[in-house]
């Protein structure tokens, strides 16, 4: 059951993240996959040539995801699902923790 209910969550989130066509609202989009695009080039991490001061682990699934996927229009799509994926895994082990601890 705990399975079908995360499956049906990532399926519509994912759908929903379908309607956004670009990143329009926050620039951290840009900042994470420019962030990623440095270290797929062999930069390190960096933005614009400066050092990139955040945790590098969104960074890096991007880079892996940018390094199977070199076009970055493409590559957001994936990202958009990828996102939906890591928002739906960290909100079922938030609501399993709090019913383990009730």
């Amino acid at each position: 059951m705990t399975a079908a209910v995360v499956i049906v969550a990532f399926v519509a989130y994912a759908a929903l993240a379908e309607n956004v066509t670009s990143p329009h609202v926050f620039s951290d989009e840009l900042l994470y996959f420019d962030a990623a695009a440095s270290v797929v080039e062999g930069g390190g991490l960096a933005v614009r040539s400066e050092p990139y001061r955040y945790s590098p682990l969104y960074p890096g699934l991007l880079a892996a995801l940018l390094t199977v996927v070199p076009d970055r229009v493409a590559a957001y799509e994936l990202a958009k699902a990828l996102n939906a994926l890591i928002f739906v895994a960290i909100t079922w082990s938030v609501c399993w923790m709090f019913a383990q601890a009730i």
